[in-house]
């Protein structure tokens, strides 16, 4: 689904590096694009990539301990940040980080607002792929980043 991104967003880094990763297939701990991502690792790889977040950051990041089934640590979550995002109510910008809490598999979840009402995010059967932004199933909204430096100038 490239088409309606790139019109608004030609010269976007943002839109640059998710381009390198549509369409790449899922997988638990995937990391790679075009190889595999995981819904959690693909959106602070696309950060990493923007300049958003230090190179290496997704692993100091994503603490086993802290993202396990079942126990979400959002104050874990609002100090790793603190220096390259705010916490905000509601995405309203390309760019801002949706993170999510599926209820019915007790894990985090985590996609990309885009312009025209649309996110970026890697799903289990489809891979990552951009579609509306609508919370379908047993998931919760548990915050939403807003990162400083997040590589879309217009």
């Amino acid at each position: 689904m490239v088409g309606p991104l790139k019109p608004k967003c030609a010269n976007c880094k943002l839109w640059q590096v998710i381009s390198q990763w549509l369409g790449t297939p899922f997988r638990y701990g995937g990391k790679t694009p075009q190889i595999a991502a995981d819904c959690t690792t693909f959106p602070l790889l696309v950060m990493e990539g923007v300049g958003a977040l230090p190179k290496g950051y997704w692993r100091e990041v994503y603490e086993p301990s802290k993202w396990k089934r079942g126990k979400i640590d959002v104050d874990y979550l609002v100090e790793k940040f603190k220096d390259y995002a705010e916490f905000v109510e509601a995405p309203t910008r390309c760019g801002d980080a949706q993170v999510l809490f599926n209820l019915s598999t007790r894990r985090l979840h985590i996609r990309i607002s885009l312009p025209d009402n649309l996110v970026v995010e890697a799903l289990p059967d489809l891979g990552v792929v951009i579609g509306a932004d609508t919370v379908q199933g047993p998931r919760g909204f548990l915050a939403t980043l807003r990162f400083f430096d997040w590589g879309c100038e217009r």
